[in-house]
């Protein structure tokens, strides 16, 4: 959305998915990594960051950047230079030398010349957002100025087509900088699914196809991008519910909080002071009885809180059934290795779908999970 590093501390967890099977994880002030098969990369580093897909993360050691790669050995080794570094996209990353931000290659060779006040990721398209004297443009991988600095805010491309922002007002321009849609918007949504996106005017939410055209008028006081199922959802008279393409309610405004549907049909949603989940009819499946819930992960499991004397979290399957039966003074959603981190104790281990320990809670931080329970 276009308009104007976490940790977890205690027993509060928070979370980015992360595909490498590793963990991150901090003890006595430094961090680390651990995964299955205990494969662990030893806390030593004052920073860390999540493994790219080309199997690097970014490392802060003795106040100097590098890389490292799952087996823990540099391959970039640090520099002192590197003020901040950025994770790898597309083949390269962002590095801040003497104040302004370029590009490295996996070997750590500066591509680009650091040389901008501020700059995003390559994406796909092989375009960058960068600013230049207060105004955001793109560049190529060559470094290339392809669409001259000239808006005030600039997002990432998405589906041929990005948000930028000029004098308060939000449009949408091409990757060759035609402006396909005027700015005139008070706030955008993304073409995430290749048609349509949500837009702001005069207080009011609809939704424009990649011509401008609305296609759902506006009519909403809050709207999401649609999800692979085809739904979005949309407030309206303060309650939340769940549109399709066309702008019918599929689910009618009914909950004071939503959010979009896991892979197992689910949903989960704040109904009176208590969460739940729906199904795609927008029927209970589990009745709202939580003091907090997440989202399902891939292996069917949630985890729930529940505030009886005290509060402790479990995991539950989509019956609403306990699926393992221990309670957790907090925990984190199951991520795709098949982990999830719990806390006991004050102190965070990582458990398997059968709830086994696979690592001992002996950690003060763990982070790289799907939620946070601090912003709950």
């Amino acid at each position: 959305m276009l308009a104007a590093a976490a940790v977890l501390i205690g027993c509060v967890a928070q979370g980015q998915n992360t595909d490498s099977g590793l963990i991150q994880v901090e003890i006595n002030g430094k961090w680390g990594y651990v995964g299955n098969n205990k494969k662990q990369i030893e806390p030593q580093f004052d920073e860390v960051g999540v493994f790219a897909k080309n199997g690097l993360a970014k490392v802060k050691l003795e106040g100097k950047w590098g890389y490292i790669d799952t087996a823990g050995r540099f391959v970039i080794k640090p520099h002192p230079q590197f003020e901040r570094v950025g994770n790898f996209a597309n083949g390269l990353a962002i590095v801040k030398l003497r104040g302004r931000w370029g590009y490295i290659d996996e070997k750590g060779k500066i591509v680009i010349e650091p040389q901008y006040e501020k700059a995003w990721s390559f994406t796909e398209n092989g375009l960058a957002g960068v600013r230049v004297a207060g105004k955001w443009g793109y560049i190529n991988k060559k470094g290339k100025m392809i669409i001259e600095p000239q808006y005030d805010t600039a997002g990432y491309f998405k589906n041929g087509l990005v948000g930028v922002g000029l004098n308060g007002k939000y449009g949408f321009i091409d990757d060759t900088g035609k402006m396909v849609i005027k700015p005139k918007f008070e706030a955008i949504g993304d073409f995430s699914d290749d048609s349509l996106a949500w837009v702001k005017l005069d207080g009011k939410c609809g939704y424009i196809d990649k011509k401008g055209n609305y296609i759902i008028n506006l009519q909403f006081e809050e709207a999401r991008d649609f999800a692979k199922n085809g739904m979005a959802i949309v407030k309206l008279n303060g309650k939340y519910g769940y549109i399709d393409k066309t702008g019918s309610f599929i689910i009618k405004p009914q909950f004071y909080k939503a959010w979009e549907f896991a892979e197992n049909g689910l949903a989960r949603v704040k109904a009176k002071g208590d969460y739940g989940y729906i199904d795609e009819t927008g029927e209970f499946v589990i009745n709202p009885q939580y003091a907090f819930a997440w989202d399902f992960a891939e292996n069917g499991l949630a985890q729930v809180q529940i505030y009886q004397k005290e509060s402790y979290d479990v995991f539950i399957d989509k019956t609403g059934s306990m699926a393992i039966e221990q309670k957790f003074d907090g925990a984190g959603s199951f991520t795709k290795n098949g982990l999830a981190p719990i806390c006991k104790f004050g102190k965070w281990g990582l458990i398997n779908s059968n709830g086994e320990f696979v690592v001992f809670p002996k950690y003060d931080n763990i982070e790289g999970w799907n939620e946070r329970i601090m912003h709950k």
